[in-house]
């Protein structure tokens, strides 16, 4: 984990105040908002970058979630295999940009 960083402190134009410890947050505040939602049948998360998408999708996957990921750097014959499965019932959780 990263030492603490003052408030103030400049950050490299690279930084992404998304990553690390804040994505991760809120991955586990969503990841317990499905859990505690009885009557869920299917759900579009959505998140802001492509790459977050594909982050949420993989954590929700391995907490046992039955989620996927859906932008436009996927395969188009993927992405419409992901939206039939998501119709229909197979997949519950639909991670979307």
């Amino acid at each position: 984990m990263a030492p603490p960083v003052a408030p103030g402190t400049p950050r490299p134009s690279h930084a992404n105040p998304y990553s690390g410890g804040l994505l991760l947050a809120s991955s586990l505040t969503l990841r317990r908002l499905i859990k505690g939602a009885t009557d869920l049948q299917n759900a579009i998360v959505f998140c802001n970058r492509k790459s977050e998408v594909d982050i949420v999708a993989k954590s929700l996957q391995v907490h046992g979630f039955n989620a996927a990921p859906i932008h436009g750097d996927l395969d188009q014959s993927l992405r419409m295999k992901t939206l039939s499965d998501f119709r229909s019932g197979e997949l519950k959780l639909l991670v979307a940009s």
